[in-house]
């Protein structure tokens, strides 16, 4: 089985699909995950996508699909896709790459949040150099200050695009490119749009049980 889950950046499609991997024998495929690998090796690939990031706006089509095809494993027994597609023509691509392994996309979730709550969401978020766990100032901050509820480390960073700015820029990015994408899969794909305000365990469990109502249908055919 293949989901998507789709939103606007900072809408919490990498905070559920993490969660969702723990819980299925889904494999996550995270846009952002693979560009921020790619920016972190120092590759001449990495430095030209730095400079688009930082700006707020995503990197071609081009660049997107050649980390997605270079991770994508046919024998995976589903994937989670978060930020990807983020373009109708990166939904073709990944529908073809999808046919000729005899797959399709089964199900899109949609997270719905208000720009207020994306904005703080992500201006708020940090995380912790050490160990990578995520916190937001606004929403989760660490239990005592300064110091990761994971591995105790005191160094924290915060990614170099989330500006008010870049935000801005990447908002309505999403808006005129990114949004067309159900409208492509409409009539294809079964497609759910949540609340992406609520509580991140009340969203999860929500998302579960869609999945698991899904792959029941499913194996009653």
């Amino acid at each position: 089985m293949n989901i998507i889950l789709f939103g606007a950046p900072g809408a919490g499609k990498g905070t559920q699909a993490k969660r969702l991997v723990e819980t299925f024998s889904y494999k996550q495929i995270s846009t952002g995950d693979l560009v921020r690998a790619e920016i972190a090796s120092g590759s001449a690939t990495g430095q030209l996508i730095k400079e688009v990031v930082d700006g707020g706006n995503f990197s071609s089509d081009e660049v997107i699909i050649g980390l997605v095809e270079a991770v994508y494993d046919s024998s995976v027994g589903g994937y989670i896709f978060d930020g990807f597609p983020r373009t109708t023509n990166q939904a073709k691509v990944l529908e073809e790459m999808l046919a000729q392994k005899g797959q399709k996309i089964d199900l899109i979730i949609r997270l719905v949040v208000d720009d207020d709550i994306v904005k703080k969401r992500i201006l708020g978020r940090y995380s912790c150099k050490e160990c990578g766990a995520i916190y937001n100032k606004y929403f989760q901050p660490t239990q005592q200050e300064g110091v990761c509820d994971s591995c105790q480390g005191t160094d924290f960073e915060i990614r170099s695009d989330d500006t008010e700015e870049a935000i801005q820029t990447r908002l309505e990015t999403y808006r005129s490119m990114t949004e067309p994408v159900l409208q492509y899969f409409k009539g294809k794909t079964k497609i759910l749009s949540l609340d992406g305000a609520q509580e991140i365990q009340s969203i999860f469990d929500e998302i579960k049980g869609v999945i698991e109502s899904y792959e029941k249908s499913r194996q009653a055919v």
